[in-house]
């Protein structure tokens, strides 16, 4: 049996040995599984932990993608649902007249908040308010929101007017008391609230009217208004180029009720200009009084009247020699009762401060300013309470601030620099200083200082590294600094009056802005060749490369004292150029020296010769590019701008080689076609310097062109600059006062983002079509502009070679225009257009039938033709993939 044995014993061993080794790989394999299984676990934690907010847990590796943020696209910018860049801060602050408060609009209702401890009350008894109107007959829910926002509210103000559809309402706030006024069917215009409460003042028919706001009744105090004479109401020019674009209060209350200044205009001999708006049928006409260079400017007079009637008291003006050309450029009431006002000649090369007594129109000349280029309308003086006031003046080259006795002579001259005051926010009299902002740390960023009255050195208040706009308190004791950069948001604090922090009121510390892929923004000063330096900002494309050549697109506006280059946040410009950073273009911002913010003295240098240096200095700076390494033999580089920087481009269009391409947006293409007093203020009269508008008119240049050579390059003829003005910064003393030597239009840019409707779908095309027709595509496509070319053109999808075809410029030539613009008329377009078709030249149009001077319903538009004409002749990379 012994040998049946062992084969037995062999047969049981090899079954256990059988079973442990599948139980052995059995556990191999569960044992191989435990990394898969952690790092499932750990993915799940991750998942986990990113639903929830919370960290994954600790000791667990993780591992993700890295993130890659999505680019702009023009539904961002533009539309009802595009998105609010600045982010959620407190804005629109004001201080309020009780105490050291101010007023804040929380959940729609207007508070009274303790500056210090934050607790708010409301700031009037808005429920009261809502039930008296309700008990008037207005409906509850706008009854609510009027009891809410009660028109043009002032704390500490007796009343408020309160305007629904043609009804009127004072509304008294001391005994609760809500009077409906009777209101007749004509249309009035510019309605004020007296100081005191007890009138209300408004135009109807282009005559002054008052009405007793207790008893209802009315009484006209001019009577000579018509479509030719203007009472109380501002014309098209003085509220364009001097009063501020929109305003036409031509009348203004003295603090007690007593009297009413007010401007009348006489402008039967004012040519008449003519818009029709062939959108509608039938056509919708309009004609209004706009004085061209060179044509009669409407004869202004400045009268003073009693609200209960009498005769209007005029101001007496005989003692200039033509007092028909002379400007008012501001009026106002001095704090002793006599009415204070600015006079200036047609050609403004110096401005007089007068005041006047309301009673007898006997006018005093306090002070002169002069320059040998030109002045600008200066703010109301500030006074003190002895009498003396404070003044801006520009008199050595620089906007600085000066201290007068009340007779206009000069006490002492209180800021120095080659920097400017740009604002003056008062003075603490108590205390001995005087508060303003200005550029003494760099033209980037603006900040706060004080000054002694008494003489001394200025002391800056707010924190470098960021650009402050800045609100103080009636009694110089706070105030609130709202401040930002380029790409941090508004952050709003609450400071000392010597700026000590007390506590931040908006922290505001991201923007919807940051949700996207940005490229890296710089600032730059670029030496033109003289040695000037120019402020600048470039924005690369997002994951610059550097081996990558990107075109460059140059932004400019350039206007004189208009700077745009700043280190401040700005939720309008700064997602559109990141749009355009994003689709592959290297963004340059220059301000050239008239638009630098170097003050006065830089500006002068476009004096009678506006956009010769500034097209000098945008050249200069690209050439810093070139040697920077920015700019190659192979870039193609174009330039953009609108209203002046549309006038700039176009110039540059027949005078440059610099450029592949450029889009002109409501361009002047001819002085001679724009108003009389900005244009005369900067270029003087045309009889007297008519040489020089020909030198600065881009369609007086293209018409001087020569035919092309066979490389397609035109011969510029010689250019023909003005001789520059001789700039003496010597003072002379006139009437008691120095005498200087020595405010600017609103700056025109891409339209606002934000506040237009959406294109609809039928204005755009695209090849091929996309969801979005106005936007570029992710796959790197671009919107597609099939907006009225003017002549013919390569098919809009298909890249264009400027040499296959004739043409006088270098550049291709993109124009906008808004059809009804009533700035800078429609003509100018159309007249530099016949030109090039005259010429043979091929160009792209864009033309919007509905918009003025600024686009609002082709905003969108224009932004994507924009995008798609540089795309196509500019030829950017495509993006990086992640």
């Amino acid at each position: 049996m012994p040998h049946l044995l062992i084969p037995i014993r062999s047969l049981q061993f090899a079954r256990h040995a059988a079973w442990a080794w599948a139980h052995f790989r059995c556990c191999a394999a569960w044992l191989a599984l435990f990394p898969l299984l952690g790092w499932t676990a750990a993915a799940i934690a991750q998942a986990d932990a990113q639903a929830t907010d919370e960290p994954p847990r600790a000791g667990v590796e993780t591992t993700s993608p890295p993130t890659v943020k999505p680019r702009l696209e023009l539904h961002h910018l533009y539309g009802g649902d595009a998105l609010k860049f600045e982010g959620e801060y407190a804005r629109d602050l004001r201080w309020s007249a009780a105490g050291p408060a101010y007023l804040d609009r929380r959940d729609g209702v207007l508070m009274r908040v303790e500056a210090v401890t934050d607790a708010a009350t409301p700031a009037f008894d808005y429920v009261t308010l809502a039930a008296a109107l309700r008990n008037a007959g207005i409906e509850e829910s706008v009854a609510e929101e009027l009891g809410k926002e009660p028109g043009d509210f002032e704390d500490g103000a007796a009343a408020v007017l309160i305007a629904h559809g043609a009804r009127r309402f004072v509304y008294r706030f001391e005994d609760a008391r809500l009077r409906e006024l009777p209101v007749r069917e004509e249309q009035r215009r510019i309605e004020q609230l007296s100081p005191g409460g007890r009138f209300v003042s408004f135009v109807r028919e282009n005559d002054l009217y008052v009405m007793d706001a207790e008893a209802g009744t009315e009484r006209r105090l001019t009577a000579d208004g018509g479509e030719a004479r203007l009472n109380g109401l501002l014309d098209w020019v003085y509220q364009e180029e001097i009063y501020g674009r929109g305003d036409y209060q031509g009348h203004w209350w003295r603090d007690d009720d007593g009297f009413i200044a007010f401007l009348q205009f006489d402008e039967s001999a004012v040519p008449l200009y003519t818009i029709a708006d062939q959108s509608v049928h039938p056509p919708r006409v309009q004609r209004y009084h706009y004085p061209k260079v060179g044509e009669p400017n409407p004869v202004v007079r400045l009268g003073v009247i009693r609200p209960t009637g009498g005769d209007v008291r005029w101001v007496d003006l005989s003692a200039y020699d033509r007092p028909q050309d002379l400007l008012i450029v501001r009026v106002g009431w001095a704090t002793d009762g006599r009415l204070v006002f600015q006079v200036q000649d047609r050609a403004q090369t110096w401005l007089d401060l007068c005041d006047a007594d309301p009673a007898d129109g006997r006018v005093r000349r306090l002070l002169r300013d002069r320059t040998a280029a030109w002045v600008e309308p200066r703010e109301e003086p500030h006074w003190l309470a002895d009498g003396s006031f404070l003044w801006l003046s520009e008199r050595d080259g620089f906007m600085h601030l000066y201290h007068h006795a009340r007779d206009g002579r000069l006490i002492r001259r209180l800021t120095r620099g080659d920097w400017e005051v740009r604002e003056l926010h008062g003075a603490d009299e108590k205390g001995g200083w005087v508060y303003f902002s200005g550029t003494r740390d760099g033209l980037l960023q603006l900040h706060a200082y004080r000054a002694p009255l008494g003489g001394g050195s200025v002391t800056r208040l707010t924190e470098p590294g960021r650009s402050h706009r800045v609100a103080f308190d009636a009694d110089f004791r706070l105030f609130i600094d709202t401040s930002g950069t380029a790409l941090s948001p508004p952050r709003v604090e609450l400071r000392q009056a010597d700026g000590r922090l007390i506590r931040t009121i908006s922290a505001n510390e991201r923007s919807p802005l940051h949700d996207f892929e940005l490229g890296e923004v710089s600032f730059h000063e670029v030496p033109a060749r003289d040695g000037c330096r120019l402020p600048a900002m470039m924005i690369r494309p997002p994951g610059f490369d550097p081996a990558v050549s990107y075109p460059v697109w140059v932004m400019t506006y350039g206007g004189p004292h208009s700077p745009e280059v700043a280190d401040r946040w700005n939720s309008r410009r700064m997602p559109f150029r990141q749009f355009i950073a994003q689709r592959g273009f290297i963004v340059w911002q220059i301000d050239p020296r008239s638009a630098s913010g170097r003050g006065a003295a830089s500006a002068w240098q476009a004096f009678g010769r506006l956009g010769l240096p500034e097209l000098d200095d945008i050249e200069d700076s690209l050439e810093w590019l070139r040697g920077q390494g920015v700019i190659g033999e192979a870039t193609r580089v174009g330039i953009e701008g609108y209203s002046y920087g549309g006038f700039l481009v176009c110039l540059a269009a027949v005078r440059s080689e610099r450029f592949d391409a450029v889009i002109a947006g409501g361009p002047v293409t001819d002085w001679r076609f724009y108003d009389s007093i900005y244009t005369e203020r900067y270029m003087g009269l045309l009889a007297e310097n008519e040489a020089a508008y020909d030198a600065c008119s881009p369609l007086r240049l293209l018409e001087k062109l020569r035919d092309p050579p066979a490389n397609g390059v035109a011969t510029r003829p010689a250019s023909q600059p003005a001789a520059e003005p001789s700039l003496s910064n010597e003072a002379t003393a006139e009437s008691g006062a120095a005498r200087p030597d020595d405010g600017a239009p609103a700056t025109e840019q891409e339209p606002a983002i934000g506040t237009t409707a959406p294109a609809p779908a039928s204005e755009l095309t695209a090849d091929p079509p996309t969801e979005d027709e106005q936007r570029a595509a992710s796959d790197g496509e671009a919107p597609v502009d099939t907006a009225a070319p003017a002549a013919s053109t390569a098919p809009a999808s298909a890249p264009v070679d400027r040499t296959d075809a004739p043409t006088l410029l270098r550049a291709r030539l993109l124009l906008a225009h808004g059809v009804v613009d009533d700035n800078v008329h429609f003509q100018n377009t159309l007249l530099f257009i016949r030109a090039l078709q005259k010429r043979d030249v091929l160009f792209e149009t864009t033309i919007y039938p509905k918009d003025e001077h600024s686009l609002h319903v082709g905003a969108r538009h224009y932004a994507a033709a924009r995008l798609d004409f540089m795309t196509r002749h500019l030829r950017p990379p495509p993006p990086p993939q992640p």
